[in-house]
């Protein structure tokens, strides 16, 4: 093709973020989520991994340097009908929990990786039972938000703030 062409990379049901370096971006089809090399147009599938011998639903993924990792929200089944939010960190073999909420009575709102992809900040509810709605008609959000800054390497909660919606 010539320079400053348009090439077509595919069609696909969903397009999410791209990695960090731009060489991949996630798109989705009907069966699930996959990389798209930017540079090639092929398709990676995302597997589906457990967590704890516990089956994952997977939900908002960031993906990590080149690609071949990421940060994924997922949730796994509780006690009774409940489902717990989770963050893992994954590289497509294992994944590895990087942030609950304590004994699991919270949920994870929302996250960002930060642009070196050392930390992740996770919005999150710390107690859904007395959660209490800011009252907004649009997108309305607990008023109980806490930010979490959690190591991705380690896993290690290294700060936490009062509020959402971190921006790198």
């Amino acid at each position: 093709s010539k320079p400053g062409s348009i090439t077509p990379l595919g069609q696909f049901a969903e397009l999410d973020n791209s990695s960090p370096d731009g060489s991949s971006i996630v798109v989705a089809d009907a069966i699930g989520r996959m990389t798209l090399s930017i540079a090639t147009a092929k398709t990676t599938r995302i597997p589906v991994l457990e967590v704890g011998r516990q089956h994952t639903f997977g939900g908002q993924l960031e993906l990590l340097g080149s690609g071949t990792a990421w940060v994924q929200k997922v949730a796994v089944t509780g006690t009774g009908d409940a489902y717990v939010s989770l963050l893992v960190y994954e590289d497509g073999t294992s994944a590895r929990i990087l942030y609950r909420t304590v004994d699991d009575r919270g949920s994870i709102d929302d996250f960002r990786v930060s642009p070196n992809g050392q930390y992740v900040a996770i919005s999150t509810v710390p107690d859904v039972s007395s959660s209490v709605s800011d009252g907004y008609t649009v997108n309305p959000k607990s008023t109980s938000i806490t930010t979490v800054f959690v190591d991705i390497a380690t896993g290690n909660v290294v700060r936490s703030v009062t509020g959402f919606d971190v921006d790198w």
